[in-house]
């Protein structure tokens, strides 16, 4: 097998030993524990019957299910102690920022266009790169993905549009990010933000298969790290730790696929 499908199924696996520890129902704890199974039958089956090409595409699938499967095990009340943490942590900037109004519609576009962000930049290394590369790519995204992800039964809480909603009035775009998010997540925090250390850990890999490509993606990057601080997604420590998360998986990918 790959290495990221060693780490998908060690993920999975992982989520169903710590699934009798979380704060979850015994329903839902079954729910997560049968399709983190099912998953991690899934890519054992893919990685010995289908061929690569189908192979180096699916982690696409891997990365979501690590997203959700955490999320079936996260408790119906979020942790206030923890909400509370997080907001004493952003005290030094909750004041409304001055950012144009422009450059805030640029951002929150920014923000979501992350749900493109890994296929696009997936694409540019599959026509680029060779399958090290590819290999390379998916070990840090999922790694990145799924460190932030693990976290969500214990470290749980709202994202700060709903903990401490702003009052500067936000750019109509905002209605359609928050449309797609009621649809594709589960509405809560990921501790780090696993949208930014994902996008990071893409922007990273990317350097060697395009030094111009890695440029673009490192911008969108970071508008996508501001994006979700000024429109609130998540706590600025959040992305902080996000950002570090996905550079430390891109270079720690470098170092294990040479």
């Amino acid at each position: 097998m790959y290495p990221h499908e060693w780490l998908a199924v060690t993920y999975f696996a992982a989520v169903v030993l710590a699934a009798p520890w979380t704060h979850a129902t015994a329903r839902r704890k079954w729910l997560s524990v049968s399709l983190s199974v099912l998953a991690t039958i899934v890519v054992v089956i893919g990685a010995v019957k289908l061929p690569a090409i189908v192979r180096v595409w699916l982690p696409h699938a891997y990365l979501v299910a690590g997203y959700w499967l955490p999320g079936i095990l996260a408790p119906s009340e979020f942790n206030p102690a923890f909400e509370n943490w997080l907001l004493a942590t952003e005290k030094w900037w909750r004041r409304d920022v001055n950012v144009p109004r422009l450059l805030l519609y640029v951002f929150e576009l920014a923000y979501l266009a992350c749900y493109a962000f890994v296929p696009a930049t997936f694409y540019v290394v599959w026509r680029l790169g060779d399958d090290i590369q590819m290999q390379r790519f998916w070990l840090s995204v999922l790694l990145a993905g799924y460190s932030c992800y693990f976290t969500i039964p214990w470290l749980v809480s709202r994202p700060p549009r709903l903990v401490a909603p702003r009052t500067r009035p936000r750019p109509s775009v905002a209605s359609l990010t928050e449309f797609v998010l009621a649809r594709v997540s589960h509405m809560a925090n990921t501790f780090p933000s696993g949208h930014v250390a994902v996008t990071a850990a893409a922007a990273v890999t990317v350097y060697p298969v395009s030094v111009s490509a890695g440029l673009a993606m490192s911008v969108i990057t970071v508008s996508i790290a501001l994006g979700a601080v000024l429109g609130r997604y998540h706590f600025v420590v959040d992305v902080i730790l996000g950002g570090g998360v996905g550079v430390a998986t891109g270079l720690l990918s470098f170092a294990f696929l040479r």
